[in-house]
């Protein structure tokens, strides 16, 4: 190949990305009617799970099959600061008020 053949071969692979493809499957389309609206008229109800409010800890599946709890990661250092934090905007709307 020269260089020539070899451009409009890249040329023509690039314009291909580009252009709209037709799909490869082709779909029918139907409308509901009232003669076929009885098929789409049944409900699909999926189980839920029930949550156990009292037992929210967090747990992750353990690698041999038991679950192991998640440590908290609210140090008391960090508690600290958040209940100084709270104080402080306590007074500002107290103050603003």
């Amino acid at each position: 190949m020269n260089v020539k053949e070899r451009a409009k071969y890249a040329w023509g692979r690039i314009v291909d990305l580009f252009k709209p493809k037709k799909p490869e499957i082709e779909v029918d389309i139907e409308e509901i009617t009232e003669d076929n609206s009885d098929v789409f008229s049944e409900q699909i109800v999926e189980p839920q799970e029930e949550v156990d409010a009292e037992n929210l800890s967090p747990s992750v599946p353990d690698r041999s099959g038991g679950e192991e709890a998640v440590p908290s990661r609210m140090t008391d250092e960090y508690k600290a600061w958040l209940a100084e934090q709270l104080e402080a905007d306590e007074s500002r709307n107290e103050s603003d008020a």
